[in-house]
């Protein structure tokens, strides 16, 4: 997975820079991604399965934790394949705890950053109701200055293995919450994607968010009954002389949109297509 994400990044920056190797390591790519799925379908129809082991000669096993990597941090499958969101499924029903993510297969602890790769995951998938869960207990979980332990005991719910403050699992809280506000990981940068809905009923502003295409320089949302209103300045996606192109992922189906500073499309799964100038405010309105 990780050298299928790894292939896919170096593709984007050789087209970039128009190098002749695209077309090459593009190639490589994609028989990676062929061959990948061709093993999971193999092991899967030997062992009976619905979803991505592992390991080959194994089934469910709490090192499904490491495998919900299919989704964040790689992307490796695309995110339409119905076994990449029934192993994520698989991993929570099986190694889920009270809002939080069990490995007994090596730590007998609560994963703290696993946790929140399951969150991240989610939030990809656009589940705003299964990241509000892993958001509350991440939170619940954090030290006094914000750090957690690799692995959180299952007894005292408080720091039990690993490195102590962590600080990787500090990293994937900031890139969680960063994604859940703006995420760049899609071929359009996309807002709000897995948002908790209570949060975005208190209030959401980010400033000085830095993105693949420059700085977001402040974005802020908030929801009302049936109304979404963003209040957006920064780049996005280029797609003309100053014009960019971003998605809203909407909490409420648009009936209705409002939009200043910016022309609009409404697509499929409650998505607002976005091509602006620099500065926009829409309102959307189910």
């Amino acid at each position: 997975m990780w050298a299928i994400a790894g292939l896919r990044e170096l593709g984007k920056v050789l087209r970039e820079i128009n190098h002749e190797d695209y077309e090459w390591v593009i190639k490589l790519h994609n028989e990676f991604t062929d061959a990948l799925i061709n093993s999971i379908n193999v092991v899967r129809s030997r062992l009976g399965i619905d979803y991505i082991v592992p390991a080959p000669e194994r089934v469910a096993d709490s090192a499904m934790t490491r495998v919900i990597a299919v989704v964040w941090p790689t992307m490796a499958l695309p995110l339409d394949n119905p076994l990449v969101r029934r192993t994520l499924e698989v991993t929570e029903e099986l190694y889920g705890l009270n809002g939080g993510v069990v490995n007994t297969h090596q730590w007998g602890t609560y994963g703290s950053y696993l946790t929140m790769n399951l969150a991240h995951s989610w939030a990809i998938l656009g589940d705003r109701e299964r990241v509000s869960k892993y958001l509350m207990w991440i939170v619940n979980h954090a030290s006094p200055t914000y750090g957690w332990a690799e692995g959180i005991s299952i007894i005292t719910e408080r720091g039990g293995q690993g490195d102590e403050p962590h600080g990787w699992a500090a990293a994937d809280f900031i890139m969680l919450i960063r994604d859940l506000v703006i995420n760049d990981l899609f071929e359009t940068p996309t807002l709000f994607r897995g948002m908790p809905l209570d949060l975005l009923r208190r209030g959401v502003t980010a400033s000085n968010v830095s993105t693949i295409y420059g700085f977001v320089k402040s974005v802020s949302a908030f929801m009302r009954g049936n109304e979404f209103v963003i209040n957006y300045e920064g780049l996005g996606k280029p797609v003309g002389v100053g014009q960019y192109e971003l998605l809203i992922d909407s909490p409420v189906t648009p009936k209705e949109v409002q939009c200043d500073g910016c022309k609009y499309e409404v697509m499929t799964g409650n998505i607002v297509r976005v091509m602006h100038g620099g500065k926009f405010t829409i309102r959307i309105l189910g």
